[in-house]
């Protein structure tokens, strides 16, 4: 069996061993906190294992990532643009029947919540039933009915 390279450290185009030597403040001894300088295969072994289930778990992890950023492409291409506004818009009062108050252009500043959409034939039906125009866009004009 072919020995793997093990780690090392390398300073000033100097190879340094394994071992890390850490002063103690209070006593000023020394202490050698590196492994053995020979490791057994079976240690060896152990430690490729232990490389091998992190490299995994972090795979794993990023494949996790992935199919989430995937979800929210799908997602955003399945949104459909908001749709154009209606060109026409027909006010109606408050009440039960809630018959039409005012006619105005589909960009109109001054439309409320009582608005319905209309196609253009609908807007100029509207205004030739003597519904009045919006005074701010005029939309009896754009249309041209003028009374």
């Amino acid at each position: 069996m072919r020995d793997l390279p093990r780690p090392h450290l390398q300073i000033r185009g100097r190879r340094i061993a394994h071992l890390h030597v850490m002063q103690s403040r209070a006593a000023g001894a020394v202490r050698d906190l590196s492994m053995p300088p020979d490791p057994t295969p079976s240690a060896r072994l152990d430690l490729l294992r232990f490389l091998e289930r992190v490299q995994v778990r972090d795979l794993e992890r990023t494949r996790d990532w992935i199919a989430v950023e995937e979800q929210l492409l799908a997602a955003s291409a399945e949104r459909r643009p908001a749709p154009a506004p209606p060109a026409w818009l027909v006010e109606h009062g408050i009440g039960a029947g809630r018959p039409a108050v005012r006619v105005h252009t589909g960009d109109c500043w001054d439309t409320r919540t009582r608005c319905k959409p209309a196609t253009r034939d609908a807007a100029r039906r509207a205004l030739a039933e003597g519904i009045p125009a919006c005074p701010h866009r005029r939309p009896d004009t754009a249309l041209g009915v003028i009374d």
